[in-house]
Formats: structure tokens, C-alpha cells, sequence
């Protein structure tokens, strides 16, 4: 497919390529960004651009449909209903079967959503795959219905996660993927970014929020831009944890390079850290 059709938030979104036998959702966040700052000491050279975060494969195993004229699907409609804010892809197989696909940004959520059905039980079978963008040096690892990956480019960290929810049929995670068998409907979920709330930083804090320049970052810090993390800063740095990170079960602070970051739990995080306390200063997770 050469065409994408777009949906997003703003913050968070996809272009739905809508294959009928390997369907692509490409997704994208507007933070993530390579090069350095405008603002950096090499004077502007290492700015960098704005990078694709990744793909989520949807093959088809059913052998529903193919290329040949006797296995093509017909009846194939993709659209882009602006007044509901969905994506639509449809199709019938040569045996009568009518597959529906719906995508979907939440914007409470900050996630991406796909639904896969069928107009007959048990017709989907389908295997699932996450691929980070080509720049992102990033091993995805799958378990549990879960695909993951996570790194770091200059300025800051990523992490990406899909899971796969079926009802019916039998779902096997490998790392090849996460294969369905036999389902009667999927509903595929990429989690969304996070971002600071003025208004409830200002509560927490009793001030505005506002970036560190970048040639003071070091000094203030302790760290260098990119590899800024909550541990082995300088004294009288005040490290708060946000209540979003106990969604996860674990995650990937910078380690005080660029080129390096650790897997911690949340308890580890907190040892680690030597934090002050929680805060409550993040958006759009809930």
C-alpha cells in the first residue's frame, strides 16, 4: 500500500495503510525527535528531524484472501469518517465472509486502537507484530499479549507498547509475534505518550514548569542532555516520581549517558532514586 489514512490527537497518532492480507499501522508521537537542541553548543548542526516510531503488523493467517483472481477479496472500502474520528477498512472474501476493521486515536486514553471482526465466528487468525522505526536501535521483546521496545536517541527516551486482546480462539506469544487463532474479534492498543499538566505541576510545586537550558543542564543536573536520569544527581536536586509511571511494570531511565539506560521495577526506581515523593503532575494517562 502506498496511501495512508491519518488519525491522532495531536500528541499521539497513525497512518492506517489498510492491507487486506498484512495490514500496517504506522504510529507516531510528535516529541520524537534525533539531532541535539537548536540551542546546543555545536551551534544548530546537530539539529536533527522528526522520526517514525514504528509499525504494528496485522498478517493474515486464515488464508481468507489472496492474489490470484479466484482468492481476491472483493467489495474492498477503506475510509476516514471525519465525523466520528474512525478509520474503516472492509472486505469479503471468495467464501462470503466480511471482514471489518476499525481504528481509532483516544485522546483521554492517548492510545491508538484497532478492532479486526468478522461476520462469522471464528474467522480470525492473524499474527501480530511490533517494529520500531529504522533509525530506533531497539530489540522488541514479546510476552503475555505484550510487545515492547524501548531506547534512547539524543535528547530523549521512547518506549512503545502494543498488547492484543482476543475474545475466542486461541492467542500464542513467541518471539515471532502474537499469533490468534480462530478468533471471532481482536482488539489491538498502543499506549500513547505522557505529558506534564501546567495546572497540577503549579499545584504540586507552587511554580511554573519550565525547561532547564540546554548548556546548564550538565551543571545543575549533573548529567548531560540525554542522559539525565533520577539517580547520582548533585546534592540539593530534588527527584519527585509521577503516580503515571506505576502503570508499568517496569522502566527505562536514562542511566548518564546518551547511549545508556537500566531496566528497573518501580520499587528499584524508588531505592534507586532516593526520591522525595510522589506527585500527581502528568496528563492524558488515565
Amino acid at each position: 500500500m502506498e496511501y495512508a489514512l491519518p488519525i491522532g490527537d495531536g500528541q499521539f497518532g497513525a497512518s492506517l495503510f489498510g492491507g487486506a492480507y498484512k495490514d500496517e499501522i504506522q504510529f507516531n508521537e510528535k516529541t520524537l525527535w534525533s539531532g541535539t537542541a537548536a540551542r546546543s553548543p555545536y551551534g544548530g548542526k546537530g539539529y536533527g528531524k522528526y522520526e517514525n516510531f514504528g509499525s504494528v503488523f496485522a498478517e493474515d493467517l486464515s488464508g481468507c484472501c489472496d492474489t490470484t483472481t479466484e482468492t481476491a477479496a472483493t467489495g474492498y472500502l477503506r475510509q476516514l469518517d471525519l465525523t466520528t474520528a474512525t478509520g474503516l477498512t472492509q472486505f469479503t472474501s471468495p467464501e462470503g465472509v466480511t471482514y471489518t476493521r476499525q481504528y481509532i486515536a483516544s485522546n483521554p486514553a492517548r492510545v491508538v486502537a484497532a478492532h479486526y471482526a468478522a461476520d462469522a465466528n471464528g474467522k480470525i487468525s492473524m499474527r501480530f507484530t511490533l517494529v520500531p522505526g529504522s533509525v530506533l536501535t531497539s530489540n522488541v521483546t514479546y510476552e503475555n499479549e505484550e510487545a515492547k521496545f524501548n531506547g534512547k536517541l539524543d535528547l530523549i527516551s521512547y518506549s512503545a507498547v502494543m498488547k492484543v486482546i482476543p475474545n475466542g480462539g486461541t492467542v500464542e506469544t513467541t518471539e515471532e509475534g502474537i499469533t490468534v487463532t480462530d478468533a471471532d474479534e481482536v482488539l489491538v492498543i498502543l499506549a500513547g505518550d505522557v505529558r506534564v499538566d501546567n495546572h497540577r505541576f503549579k499545584e504540586a510545586f507552587h511554580k511554573k514548569g519550565r525547561m532547564i537550558p540546554f548548556d546548564q543542564v550538565e551543571a545543575f543536573i549533573g548529567h548531560a542532555p540525554g542522559g539525565v536520569c533520577p539517580f547520582a544527581v548533585k546534592e540539593g536536586v530534588k527527584v519527585y516520581l509521577d503516580e503515571s509511571l506505576k502503570r508499568f511494570e517496569t522502566v527505562f531511565p536514562a542511566a548518564g549517558s546518551a547511549n545508556s539506560a537500566i531496566e528497573l521495577t518501580i520499587p528499584e526506581l524508588e531505592q534507586y532514586s532516593k526520591f522525595d515523593g510522589w506527585v500527581d503532575v502528568c496528563k492524558d494517562w488515565r
